[in-house]
């Protein structure tokens, strides 16, 4: 029998591995099935934890193998698109719905806004439309990940220079995940990039002239 400890970020935790009554295995097998057994465990524990996280709703829609492998779009020639892609899917983006979480009791208070005005779509929502918020028949467009990609008009010119293939997947929310395969990861991952650098323009640094 051999007893492994594992020790998560939250609380220490034991797995006991039974490797004993396989008399015909030599004791070379004997890591490699505590290795397969530990990958097992920690798939079954990450599989969990990732569909509690709110945070994660987009990448839980992409993400439709139960374990961790290596993913397509990690192979993009193109530095900064894997970039975008890799922040898109973790949800690690300046995008309001992202920013408006961090949002105090201090600045709701002072600013008499309900946290989803601070989600809110800027390019599709008027500021004049802030004291609407609390009213109950009021939705905020909320500028998630879903509604840059497919219906903010701000990139709709983008989205008519897709593939019309790679266009009619992204249109489709439950069909996003193949977006990130295979032939459309290349052209996915330009879109995003460029949704990116249109939504975060990068500043120039002015030159010290002296």
């Amino acid at each position: 029998m051999w007893l492994v400890v594992l020790r998560s970020s939250r609380k220490p935790f034991w797995l006991i591995l039974k490797i004993a009554g396989h008399h015909h295995q030599t004791d070379s097998a004997c890591p490699t099935r505590i290795k397969l057994k530990l990958q097992e465990h920690f798939n079954q524990l990450w599989e969990v934890e990732r569909h509690k996280s709110s945070k994660l709703s987009y990448y839980n829609q992409v993400k439709r193998t139960p374990h961790i492998h290596y993913e397509d779009f990690l192979d993009l020639v193109c530095t900064e698109d894997r970039k975008c892609l890799m922040r898109l899917r973790s949800s690690s983006h300046r995008f309001n719905c992202e920013t408006g979480r961090y949002v105090t009791d201090k600045e709701l208070a002072t600013s008499n806004a309900l946290k989803s005005w601070y989600k809110r779509c800027e390019f599709c929502v008027s500021d004049d439309t802030k004291w609407l918020t609390h009213l109950p028949f009021c939705n905020i467009i909320e500028e998630d990940e879903h509604h840059i990609l497919i219906s903010c008009p701000k990139f709709h010119q983008l989205r008519t220079e897709l593939h019309e293939e790679t266009k009619s997947l992204l249109l489709r929310n439950e069909d996003h995940h193949y977006l990130y395969n295979q032939p459309h990861i290349y052209r996915f991952g330009g879109y995003v990039r460029k949704i990116f650098n249109q939504r975060f323009p990068k500043t120039k640094k002015k030159k010290d002239t002296k």
